[in-house]
Parts: C-alpha cells; sequence; structure tokens
C-alpha cells in the first residue's frame, strides 16, 4: 500500500503527496498549484515549505493586480 497525503496550505487543499521512489510525488488539485504537478520533493515539509511560499507569492502578485 502506498503512502498518500493530503496537502493543504493555509486551509486551501493544495493537493496529494504519493511516496514515490526517492522521495513524494506532487498531484496538484487545482489551478493555483498546477506548476509543480508531478514534482518530486525529497520530504512532505519540502512539499509544504515549497508550496507555502508558492501561494503567498501568487495572492501578493494578485493583490497588486487588483
Amino acid at each position: 500500500m502506498s503512502e498518500t497525503r493530503l496537502l493543504e496550505i493555509d486551509d486551501e487543499t493544495a493537493g496529494l503527496l504519493v511516496k514515490d521512489h526517492g522521495g513524494y510525488r506532487f498531484y496538484s488539485s487545482g489551478p493555483g498549484f498546477d506548476r509543480f504537478d508531478g514534482h518530486v520533493f525529497q520530504h512532505p515539509r519540502e512539499a509544504t515549505n515549497t508550496l507555502r511560499a508558492h501561494l503567498r507569492r501568487f495572492r501578493t502578485a494578485t493583490r497588486r493586480a487588483a
């Protein structure tokens, strides 16, 4: 049985992390995280930190554009 984790960033569902050869493969659940779909992270914490930073940059850019 594979190890699967639901990844939520700031109360937003980002996607799934599935234990894969060499790390954890990310499957995006929404367009805000699609650029990372299929990416393999070494550890769930690396995925969380990367996606959180991406979401914060995205939100900042969205606020500036509005």
